[in-house]
């Protein structure tokens, strides 16, 4: 018997409650590449997930030192997570075969400019986006993203051994997909 797949744009599904979900934060629908789709899962209250062993994005030192070893399966993952008054943060992470990205930006605490925050997410979103079409084909050496939005960046190439060589990067996105555009487009 032929296993059936659920039709991730129906209605009722994991895709639609995370629309939801977004928009009610204020921030646009992270990027979610077309194959991992169907797996996405709603992960308790406030986390999205195409993987099934991940929660929550809380512990950013363990999924990304997962992302630089290459040793997970891909994945996305998205949400909004934190405690107490001003520790709140948006969190998403795609872990893709040529590219790994991990997005931190504090949102929703009591301190924060709501404005702000969500401009920055959808910024970054944005280029996360422009990432991930730029690296989605073709065989490269794997880059390892890590932004935090106003506390900077980082970004350095995958390997399974040793310490990563990572560059410090007030924009590491931006860096990252400059570089990008530049190989992509023959540019120097």
């Amino acid at each position: 018997m032929a296993k059936t797949q659920t039709d991730p744009f129906a209605p009722g599904s994991a895709l639609e409650s995370a629309h939801f979900f977004t928009q009610d934060l204020g921030v646009p629908l992270p990027p979610i590449p077309e194959p991992l789709l169907p797996c996405l899962k709603k992960k308790g209250e406030a986390v999205y997930s195409t993987r099934t062993s991940v929660d929550s994005l809380e512990d950013r030192e363990a999924l990304v030192a997962e992302m630089v070893a290459g040793t997970g399966p891909s994945y996305v993952a998205f949400g909004h997570e934190g405690y107490g008054i001003n520790n709140w943060f948006f969190r998403y992470a795609a872990s893709l075969p040529n590219i790994a990205i991990f997005i931190e930006i504090p949102h929703g605490g009591v301190y924060s400019d709501p404005e702000l925050t969500t401009n920055e997410i959808a910024m970054a979103l944005h280029t996360a986006s422009h990432i991930i079409q730029a690296t989605m084909s073709g065989s490269r050496p794997r880059l390892v993203v890590e932004y935090l939005g106003p506390s900077g960046g980082r970004w350095c190439l995958s390997q399974s051994e040793g310490e990563p060589e990572w560059r410090q990067s007030s924009d590491a996105l931006s860096r990252v997909a400059s570089a990008l555009l530049d190989t992509t487009t023959g540019s120097s």
